[in-house]
């Protein structure tokens, strides 16, 4: 039997394609190497217990270098906390004293400038808007007065011209 070729469709509608699916919170190579991790350190557990009951003498010495050893730890911490405690102090009194007062001083000065513009507004802005409405009114009233006299004198008969000024002489001279 002859293979025959599957059609080939070249009018496809493509699909809107799909929002990619999100990622989940924890991967699986994270989790991979959480748990590659958790198993080298319950097999280092289990052969230090291993030396631990094998060699109890260099146990006891081990075990007294790290409780010499969490000991000086926790004497850094207790300074590390002391000396944020104090930075902490000095922050506080800094946003009383030094921030709060520039604050109040911004704020007063934007008041300032509120009632500033109010004023302007009141005793320049106003009146010289009510002084340019007026004048543009007088101009367009004068102007339909013009409109008004214009058309009053078109509808009057034309007063005839003296000849001089009208035509000019022959040959077009003076």
């Amino acid at each position: 039997m002859p293979d025959v070729p599957a059609p080939v469709h070249e009018d496809k509608q493509t699909e809107p394609s799909a929002p990619a699916p999100a990622k989940p919170l924890i991967q699986r190579k994270h989790v991979f190497a959480a748990s590659f991790v958790l198993l080298i350190a319950l097999a280092a557990l289990v052969f230090l217990v291993i030396l631990a009951v094998n060699y109890p003498l260099h146990t006891e010495t081990v075990r007294d270098i790290a409780i010499v050893a969490l000991a000086a730890e926790s004497g850094l911490i207790g300074v590390a906390l002391i000396v944020l405690i104090t930075q902490v102090a000095r922050l506080a009194n800094m946003l009383e004293y030094e921030i709060k007062p520039i604050i109040q001083n911004t704020a007063d000065t934007v008041s300032t400038v509120r009632g500033t513009a109010a004023f302007m507004s009141e005793h320049m802005v106003s009146p010289v808007i009510k002084a340019s409405s007026y004048t543009r009114g007088i101009l367009r009233l004068a102007g339909a007065v013009g409109s008004l006299i214009s058309i009053g004198s078109a509808r009057s008969p034309a007063k005839p011209r003296a000849d001089s000024e009208s035509q000019p002489s022959e040959g077009g001279r003076q």
